[in-house]
């Protein structure tokens, strides 16, 4: 006499079956946590980058109506956190102050050296979880040198500036992973030539 037949799966195939699911599994996860980091982190990243050169830009290069340190005709204030310059012609001359305060650099401009503009943020577009930062876990944003590239002090003369390097990290709360957020660090800087 024949025993039953019974229509379902052995042990092996069903832990045939098990491998297969799990190695399918494991080479998707690597393409879903790439998909992710795509659209997630990558923006986040860019939009820092984005702003960190702008940071930068501004202040060596300056921007549509106020020329950067890399046109200083003087220095008339330095300190760690601030830089006040002037540039132009003697019947034009400009002042021009950037002032590191709260996780951001502002500028602002005047003509008689006494009366400011408002401070603006630079870049303006900058959002609330963007923060601009000393490069190292304080402050200088700003470095002076000599002209034999030893540092110079604030306080001192400023005739003798020959120098100026600026140290920023730009750093994103949102869209980095937990492990690292979003950053980004520029050093730049500008040989001040004191046209006369």
């Amino acid at each position: 006499m024949r025993l039953g037949y019974k229509n379902g799966f052995t042990l092996i195939e069903l832990v045939i079956t098990m491998l297969v699911v799990a190695i399918i599994g494991g080479t998707s996860s690597a393409s879903i946590m790439y998909v992710v980091q795509l659209f997630t982190y990558l923006p986040v990243e860019m939009q820092v980058r984005t702003t960190a050169h702008e940071v930068e830009d501004v202040i060596i290069e300056g921007s549509v109506d106020t020329r950067g340190l890399r046109y200083a005709k003087s220095i008339i204030d330095s300190s760690a956190s601030q830089v006040t310059y002037s540039y132009g012609y003697p019947a034009t001359i400009k002042y021009v102050r950037f002032r590191y305060n709260s996780n951001r650099i502002y500028m602002s401009t005047s003509l008689d050296n006494s009366t400011w503009t408002t401070e603006q943020a630079i870049p303006g577009n900058v959002t609330s979880d963007i923060s601009v930062q000393p490069k190292g876990s304080q402050p200088p944003i700003f470095t002076y040198y000599q002209s034999n590239n030893v540092k110079f002090t604030p306080g001192n003369d400023v005739t003798y500036i020959k120098r100026i390097d600026v140290n920023i990290k730009v750093t994103s709360s949102a869209g980095g992973l937990k492990s690292q957020p979003a950053s980004f660090t520029v050093s730049s800087g500008a040989d001040i030539k004191q046209y006369v």
